[in-house]
């Protein structure tokens, strides 16, 4: 009877103290999870947990970890040579000049006309040596005034400087061709430029058509409602319009063209008025040039990101299917533990998905900053 006593009092013994001995091993036990930061730095930070469920974890994880270590700074810089290609645009403006009858009215010292040749001249000359193309047609010049003359007026719409680059000293023959005589045929005017352009609506091309008149339609068409139907058949050409000298009433007709082509209207009433207007329009294709290449050289970093930011994602949610196949399908891990061993890595894994995301989505903010400039 004392033997048996004995050993249950040394069993009990060891119960107690194997129970001290577990609790303060479990308290002492820590988790060590390594995540990367937004700049692509490995962190790692320590969480307490149960020592029995800890050493599941980091065995488990140490068979499955993928190495994400430089995946924020390759999402962010490195070249791309697949994916497409930057495409390289270009500008083509077509000018429509009005040569009518009224042309010939005065602003000062000088005739619309001759304000006009001069200001288009040195538009034109501005140009040479870029990669603009350009074109002249010219209507109004061809017949007169009268009612006699007026079908043959209203049918006189030429290109009188071919679509290509620019040369100052054929401009200025161009400009010296012509006097104004007749009437005002703006629908026919843009129908010419239109078909000027019509070869040249590819993605690598930025069409737009630069109409200056001093006056409105008067061959019966409808030009605000023809440029209407255009863009209805997806043809978006911008077209911007100066009235030079125009009467406030008959500007409105002008102002119509021009915000149903999605374009801008300029009031000139001076030379020096109508010379601003066609230096802002230089300046907006100098700006889209500019626009084009800062979204040329940002294209390879955004191919670069893309591939990046998708093989990283891939890898890390490889790495998260093959941890819940091995807790919960396959049992790598004892039922006890499986709970506490999916919550550290989902921890890490969570911290490590949102420090991918924000990279790629900072480098998409960049591009879309660049688009605007």
């Amino acid at each position: 009877m004392m033997t048996k006593k004995i050993i249950l009092v040394v069993v009990a013994l060891i119960v107690v103290l194997g129970g001290v001995y577990i609790g303060i091993s479990m308290s002492g036990k820590t988790s060590d999870t390594t995540t990367i930061d937004e700049n692509g730095v490995p962190t790692t930070k320590t969480t307490a947990v149960a020592g029995s469920c800890q050493s599941q974890f980091d065995s488990l994880y140490a068979q499955n970890k993928v190495d994400l270590s430089t995946c924020n700074t390759d999402i962010r810089t490195g070249s791309y040579t697949g994916g497409t290609a930057p495409v390289q645009k270009r500008n083509n403006v077509v000018l429509v000049f009005d040569a009518s009858g009224s042309m010939v009215a005065k602003i000062g010292n000088e005739t619309r006309m001759e304000i006009a040749k001069k200001a288009v001249g040195d538009f034109f000359a501005g140009l040479e040596g870029s990669d603009t193309q350009i074109s002249l047609v010219v209507y109004g010049h061809k017949g007169d005034n009268t009612e006699t003359n007026k079908p043959a007026s209203c049918a006189g719409i030429d290109e009188l400087y071919k679509f290509g680059s620019a040369n100052s000293e054929k401009i200025k023959e161009t400009l010296a061709q012509f006097k104004p005589t007749g009437w005002t045929p703006i629908e026919n005017g843009l129908k010419k430029a239109y078909e000027i352009l019509a070869p040249y609506t590819g993605p690598e091309n930025n069409n737009s058509i630069f109409l200056i008149s001093d006056g409105i339609e008067s061959c019966g068409g409808n030009p605000a409602g023809f440029v209407t139907k255009k863009i209805a058949e997806g043809v978006n050409v911008a077209v911007n319009v100066v009235g030079l000298g125009t009467p406030t009433v008959e500007a409105e007709q002008l102002k119509d063209i021009a915000e149903a082509a999605n374009g801008k209207y300029y009031d000139a009433q001076s030379r020096e008025s109508l010379v601003a207007a066609l230096n802002k329009q230089k300046e907006q294709l100098a700006e889209f040039d500019h626009r084009i290449s800062r979204l040329s050289e940002k294209l390879s970093d955004i191919n670069s990101a893309t591939k990046n930011h998708f093989n990283c994602l891939a890898n890390l949610e490889i790495e998260r299917a093959h941890m819940m196949l091995d807790i919960y399908a396959d049992k790598k891990v004892p039922d006890s533990c499986a709970k506490e061993v999916d919550t550290l890595y989902t921890k890490g894994y969570t911290q490590n998905r949102s420090s991918l995301d924000a990279s790629f989505e900072k480098i998409m903010a960049d591009w879309e900053a660049a688009k605007k400039k």
